[in-house]
């Protein structure tokens, strides 16, 4: 850039100015993001976070390989008010999801419709009904797999609600990493 405008200022130091065309710069390739989030995770539980049993090797092993975060904190504990957060890049307080039994505001821009909107191809992949189509967080995801079935039941404060095995839920998202795609890939797992 620049050189560019080395080259108009010596143009107009001779006294004529330069034709100069713009230069586009290579379209970069856009990567594949897979986000894995997984609900009620405690990082003192986690070997990789100095827990004396060898209890998460898969994460240990990520963590060895990668960056491990050694200060971490939650907007709020609970899963539809901390993902509406993650998605939206809003706190609680302005996106007024602040319970799990709340609904995604419709007007609230949603990470899955941003990168639709840029060319990916969105996918989500759920493990509980908190997070289901209904309460609005599927917005903008191409695919999203919630269905429960029968798998798992449980009974909370808050009432009645699915849940299904993490094999069934990592298969589906192995799946859909497999499907051949010429765009680039959103693939949000939760487990």
């Amino acid at each position: 850039m620049r050189l560019v405008y080395l080259l108009g200022l010596l143009g107009i130091a001779c006294g004529r100015a330069p034709e100069v065309q713009a230069i586009e710069p290579p379209p970069r390739a856009r990567r594949d993001v897979l986000l894995i989030t997984i609900d009620t995770l405690r990082s003192d539980f986690l070997s990789c976070y100095g827990f004396p049993r060898r209890t998460t090797p898969a994460l240990d092993r990520l963590a060895s390989q990668g960056v491990l975060f050694e200060q971490h904190r939650t907007v709020v504990p609970l899963t539809l008010p901390s993902h509406t957060t993650l998605f939206s890049g809003r706190m609680p307080s302005e996106h007024g999801v602040t319970r799990n039994d709340h609904h995604v505001p419709a007007a609230l821009p949603m990470l899955a419709e941003i990168l639709q909107r840029a060319g990916y191809r969105t996918c989500g992949v759920v493990w509980a009904t908190v997070l289901e189509r209904a309460s609005g967080v599927a917005r903008g995801f191409e695919l999203f797999d919630d269905e429960m079935g029968s798998e798992k039941r449980r009974v909370g404060a808050r009432g009645e609600f699915f849940e299904r095995s993490a094999e069934r839920v990592v298969a589906q998202a192995r799946a859909l990493l497999a499907e051949p795609d010429p765009r680039p890939l959103f693939l949000w797992v939760h487990l």
